[in-house]
């Protein structure tokens, strides 16, 4: 077998084009976070950032849980990395944000003179200011015409050379002239006095800078800068790191909080008085050589009362209050208030929420119950000498009620199927310290079961309907079996009812509710109307007319239509008013409700073929007629037939299924409107064919003339497709049962298909009772279950297992499939020490409780719990390194091994030495007292574990080496293992490792190994790769191959023989490929002069082919298949919790449509804006990053196509492709800049 002919390779031969698709953007880290009135002036609203997504948050009143209203922003600046300010604004009708004004700043980039660091408003919204980290600044003013338009004028400059800015805030002075505060330092003063004295504070030069806009000058001045170190009164270190402005004007004194390293400092420029600097309260066990940190802040402002919420980096947070009258505030309070997670942002609400979005794991939203007056809470004021401690509590005065699921940081990931499901998982390593935690990611919504019961016999059929049309909740669930059915009335419980009216004795093929209140049950040998109720049966008598196609019979409470002789009722689909039905031979039957409410038989019609299955599409506002059947024949087509009058079961549309005998056979159809676009009143038709190989089609239905377009196609599972309708959220949506159940309905705007994360369901229907306003009841394993649906617009469900310390690596085992991972955390107690401290902790709170009132101390497990959970470990003063290794399975933790003597683990690897035969050995690479900086370690160790009876772990033996080892490979019965800058193979001995060979001519850090057959593949931290090959005879590693460009590996993975994809630190996904000669396939052949260095380099190169900027560090890339049947692709994650996958396309005419596609959902963006994204120099052919977004998420706005734009855009591709000046073999792909 040619490895280089893999279907991979094959998929990236001819044309390499890769497409990003954000699988999980919504479980990313949260950057940023606003509040106000967005969508109305009452509403209370957040808008957080997670870097490419902005997204509006509604806490709800009533069950305390934030509602997710859009994806996309009253009006708000933002500033990005294109260099651009944009003022966005809220559009709650079609529920997204409009672009109001767009102004571009910057044409070089992103880069550290170019504002778009900061950003600063007044707060009267009079003007904006953005500066960059070094510099630059600009001003904007905003203004309103007559019309009330939002107008911004051209920036005003306010640079400053030689400065460095740390944080910049807007200043409430009221309607005077717009005034900002940023911190700055003067770095061309610290680089003179640095060389005069070399011990000099770098630090000591920081500036508190305000600068002033001038309304009737349009001019920006600096107005003062003093020194903070002066405002300290030398008491204080100069790490001032945040600025907070104080509510000013008729609602405050106005000025400046300055938080610095263990200090609160208020300033006012206004003010005569000397600045009040308050000391930050600490918990006990905190080292006073260490400083504390304020990294995150939020103010609540109402009439006559404003207070800070600020919280440090151990997750406490601070209440900050102002004793002040008038202009002059007299002292400054910081009182210990709660603890929780360490925040990357938070917000408080006026309607008393307080959002936090958490710096690692999941973000919360919190409800007061107190503001911390009158409670006996350590605090800090002006007078205060020392520092005051404390010891963290439970949630005091706030009250948890609603999170949303975070995966950052990613620090691993692994795509393997280890449940006996068909589809694989994600297991993803997430968070840092004691919030940690293995989140196994399954594809699918989660569904909550809320009710279940046992059904007698096998069911075929299940339906649910109302008593009536106009009722809001259901009234009768009707099952039935092979020979019998049965009629369940809903209420506060489910229960068996008889004398329905409904044949109880015979299998039922379709029920439903025609008009207001008239019930229909089909079986094989007819249709039957019960009649339930005697009012019922008054109208119909009093509107007893003779009509030969009638299907009345006076004074009588059942209405029965048969068939023809010798033939039986297979199939039947209704509307409100449409009944149609198929039977045996092909013939169709169609029925109509007239004015009367009198069911009449209108046409028939003979096929000629099998019916399999049809369906009427449902009425449409304002109709009493539906004008399109859809049926589907044994011949492998799907038919449009007409239900006009004029024009009765008229064939109007064809449809050719792909496949070829039983692959093309569809199974059913189902007619359903779904919403496409923003416009809540737009709705499309839509045709679903279930397809018997377990695939279902979509196709949409002009509903003017029946017309078939915008087929697609997508395979669902191994199981013939049952489709049924559903309501999510008030809107139509489609379920399709297979061997996993999915689900395609509207959210946001856009059509999403995922599967349900639970058991295989036989039958489904939709189910809306008082208990559950919008359920499932369905059949799985002869039972009946009721099912909710829950965080839709998600794409997967999880299941989240907690650890001890910051994972880092994952691996399976092959013949047991145990996870094994690896903790360890730098500055950390030990599980013993901490569950030690937490018993001291509680017998002091216990006795300090019991001195005061008397209590048990029954809280004081409640606060320890707590805080260890809440905010991670507590640190130690020294460098304490604490690791474990732990073996799960799906269900429970099977062993747990904890180092000791300050031993941390960094790298681990199965691997089957030739000695011990199929037995699979742990190799894990250790050091003792680490030390991040200057790096130091006192030891470095091989570890090899051997498993005892697949439980535990037992030590076979240490090997030292002389740097860390971070990676490990198995190689022909050996070990490969990479220990800084030499790669070293290994065999095992009896007391240690042995040394068979090595090669000590890489570049820095080899942290990635890994095989295909004799090829070694090895990654350098700084580098890049090598392509290494073991010459057995002559007992040495030789490089043959290395990168051009250098490249700061994290991750990579294999694609095929000769290609890698490589994620590196700068967010870039890279394919890199090795193009060898015929003659130098075999590398263990080659002779020895094709491995002589080349300037001092290997002498083949690696050729870029692909690069794919993703903006967030690259944790992990794995090539897998998400599908049984699907193909290979690449799945990756982020530091900031993203999971992204890449497609391959495989031919060139699709790689001509996706380009297509890409422009014309952006007719906006002019094609010139196109270009190379990283590497000018480098044919890359990857779309820009928001491909996959202009793919799946348009607006009414993109819906038309300028024909001009579309004919210049298609003769620029032309021009591309088949320009005799661009070679053809070597493309590239446009990207958005």
């Amino acid at each position: 077998m040619d490895i280089r002919n893999s279907e991979f390779q094959k998929s990236c031969k001819f044309f390499q084009i890769f497409a990003i698709y954000f699988v999980e953007p919504k479980r990313k880290l949260v950057l940023k976070s606003i509040y106000g009135n967005f969508s109305s002036s009452r509403a209370q609203e957040i808008i957080i950032s997670r870097g490419k997504i902005l997204e509006l948050l509604r806490p709800d009143d009533e069950s305390g849980r934030i509602d997710k209203n859009s994806q996309k922003k009253k009006k708000e600046d933002k500033k990005n990395e294109s260099t651009k300010i944009l003022i966005l604004q809220y559009n709650p009708e079609k529920n997204l944000f409009t672009k109001i004004h767009e102004e571009t700043y910057g044409k070089s980039g992103c880069r550290r003179i170019v504002p778009g660091q900061y950003i600063a408003t007044d707060p009267h919204g009079r003007a904006v200011m953005i500066g960059a980290v070094e510099q630059s600044k600009f001003v904007y003013i905003l203004n309103r015409d007559s019309n009330a338009k939002l107008l911004i004028s051209s920036p005003l400059e306010a640079h400053k050379s030689n400065t460095i800015v740390f944080d910049m805030c807007g200043i409430d002075v009221g309607f005077d002239n717009p005034m900002f505060a940023c911190l700055e330092i003067d770095y061309e003063d610290v680089e003179r006095e640095l060389q005069e004295d070399m011990t000099a504070d770098v630090n000591a030069h920081k500036l508190l800078t305000y600068y002033e806009l001038d309304l009737g000058l349009n001019h920006v001045s600096r107005k003062s800068a003093e020194e903070v170190l002066q405002l300290l009164y030398l008491f204080v270190d100069s790490g001032a790191n945040l600025l907070i402005p104080v509510p000013g004007g008729d609602d405050g004194p106005g000025g400046v909080l300055v938080c610095a390293e263990n200090w609160i400092i208020y300033h006012s420029m206004d003010s005569e008085n000397d600045p009040i600097r308050v000391m930050l309260p600490r918990r006990y066990g905190y080292v006073e050589e260490q400083t504390l940190l304020i990294t995150s802040h939020a103010t609540h402002k109402q009439k006559d009362l404003f207070f800070f919420l600020l919280q440090s980096e151990m997750g406490d947070l601070y209440k900050v209050s102002l004793n002040y009258q008038g202009d002059e505030v007299h002292d400054v309070i910081v009182k210990y208030f709660d603890t929780t997670p360490v925040a990357s942002a938070m917000c408080v609400l006026k309607s008393g929420y307080l959002f936090l979005a958490s710096e690692f794991s999941n973000h919360y939203l919190f409800t007061f119950t107190g503001i911390g007056e009158d409670d006996d809470s350590i605090e800090s004021k002006r007078d205060t000498k020392t520092f005051e401690y404390f010891n963290p509590r439970p949630l005091r005065n706030l009250k948890h009620t609603d999170e949303m699921y975070s995966l950052a940081p990613i620090t691993d990931m692994l795509v393997d199927e280890l449940l006996g499901e068909e589809t694989p998982q994600l297991y993803c390593l997430c968070g840092r310290g004691s919030r940690s935690t293995l989140r196994i990611l399954k594809h699918g919504l989660p569904v909550t079961e809320m009710a279940s019961a046992p059904v007698p016999g096998q069911t075929r059929g299940i339906w649910v309907v109302h008593e009536n049309a106009k009722d809001e909740f259901h009234k009768y669930i009707v099952l039935s079996f092979v020979d019998s059915t049965m009629v369940l009335s809903i209420g506060e419980s489910v229960e068996e009812v008889t004398g329905t009216g409904f044949l109880n004795d015979t299998a039922t093929v379709h029920v439903a509710l025609l008009g207001d209140n008239i019930f229909l049950q089909v079986y094989s040998k007819g249709l039957r109307l019960p009649v339930f109720t005697f009012d019922f049966v008054l109208k119909k008598i009093q509107h007893n007319t003779i009509h030969q196609n009638r299907l009345i019979y006076p004074g009588v409470r059942v209405k029965e239509w048969q068939p023809p002789a010798n033939k039986k009722i297979l199939n039947c689909t209704t509307n409100q008013r449409q009944v149609v039905i198929s039977l045996t031979g092909g013939m169709i039957v169609s029925f109509e409700l007239d004015n009367y409410d009198n069911l009449l038989e209108l046409t028939r019609k003979e096929m000629n073929k099998d019916v399999i299955d049809l369906a009427v599409a449902p009425l449409s506002t304002g109709t009493n007629r539906a004008r399109w059947l859809g049926v589907a024949l044994n011949d492998n087509t799907v038919r449009i037939l007409s239900l006009d009058p004029n024009s009765p079961l008229e064939l109007k549309t064809t449809q050719i299924l792909p496949g070829e005998g039983p692959q093309g056979k569809p199974s059913s159809v189902l007619f359903q409107y779904l919403q496409t676009s923003a416009d809540i009143h737009s709705s499309k038709l839509f045709l679903f064919v279930g397809m018997q190989i377990g695939s279902v089609i979509r196709l949409m239905i002009d509903p003017n003339s029946g017309n078939i377009s915008d087929k697609r196609e997508r395979l669902l599972g191994s199981r013939a497709v049952r489709l049924c309708t559903a309501f999510i959220r008030g809107e139509n949506a489609v379920v399709a049962l297979s061997s996993r159940t999915w689900v395609t309905y509207s959210y946001q705007s856009r059509l999403l298909t995922v599967p349900l994360s639970c058991e295989h369901l036989d039958m489904l229907s939709y189910f809306s009772s008082g208990q559950c306003p919008e359920g499932l009841v369905s059949i799985a394993r002869k039972t009946l279950r009721i099912l909710v649906l829950e965080n839709l617009g998600e794409s997967f469900n999880q299941f989240i297992y907690p650890l001890r310390y910051t994972p880092r690596k994952l691996v399976v085992h092959p013949q047991t499939k145990h996870l094994i991972i690896i903790e360890s955390d730098h500055k950390a107690y030990t599980y013993a020490q901490r569950r030690e401290l937490q018993r001291a902790i509680e017998e002091t709170d216990t006795n300090d409780m019991a001195m005061k009132d008397g209590n048990s101390g029954g809280n004081a497990t409640e606060t320890n719990d707590l805080s260890m959970n809440e905010d991670g470990n507590e640190k130690l003063e020294g460098d304490e390194n604490e690791t474990k290794t732990g073996k799960l399975d799906e269900t429970f933790v099977v062993s747990i091994f904890e180092f000791e003597d300050n031993e941390a683990a960094f790298s681990m690897a199965l691997v089957q030495f030739s000695k011990f035969g199929q037995e699979y050995l742990l190799v894990v690479g250790t050091a003792m007292d680490y030390q991040l900086f200057p790096k130091h370690i006192s030891a470095a160790h091989i570890n090899v574990y051997r498993f005892v009876k697949s439980k535990k772990l037992e030590l076979i033996h240490k090997t030292s080496v002389h740097e860390i080892p971070l990676a490990f490979c198995p190689y022909q019965g050996k070990l490969l293992a990479g220990i800084g800058r030499i790669l070293r193979l290994y065999d095992i001995g009896k007391k240690q490792l042995l040394k068979k060979c090595e090669n000590k001519n890489f570049s820095q850090m080899i942290n990635k190994l890994f095989v295909d057959r004799n090829r070694i593949y090895v990654g350098d931290m700084c580098a890049g790769f090598y392509y290494a090959v073991y010459r057995e005879n002559a007992h040495s590693i030789s490089v043959y191959a290395d990168n051009v460009i250098s490249k700061h590996v994290i991750c990579a993975t294999s694609l095929d023989y000769d290609t890698l994809c490589i994620g590196d630190r700068f967010g870039n996904i890279n394919l890199c490929r090795l193009d060898l000669k015929d003659d130098e396939t075999d590398e263990t052949t080659m002779a020895q002069n094709k491995f002589i260095s080349y300037l001092n380099a290997a002498p083949k190169k690696l050729t870029d082919i692909c690069q794919f900027h993703v903006g967030e560090m690259i944790t992990s890339v794995v090539k897998c298949r998400l599908m049984p049947q699907g193909e290979e692709v690449i799945v990756y994650s982020t530091l900031m919790g993203s999971l992204g996958v890449l497609v391959p396309f495989k031919t060139k005419t699709v790689v001509f449509i996706r380009v297509h596609t890409l422009l014309f959902f952006y007719p906006s963006y002019q094609f010139i804006y196109f270009a190379l994204f990283c590497s000018p120099k480098t044919n890359f052919r990857v779309p820009g990053r928001r491909e996959s977004v202009c793919y799946c998420q348009k607006d009414g706005t993109n819906e038309n196509m300028c024909p001009l734009r579309f004919g210049i855009i298609n003769l620029f591709l032309k021009l591309l492709y088949y320009s005799p000046n661009i070679s053809y073999k070597k493309h590239f792909v446009l990207s958005f800049v």
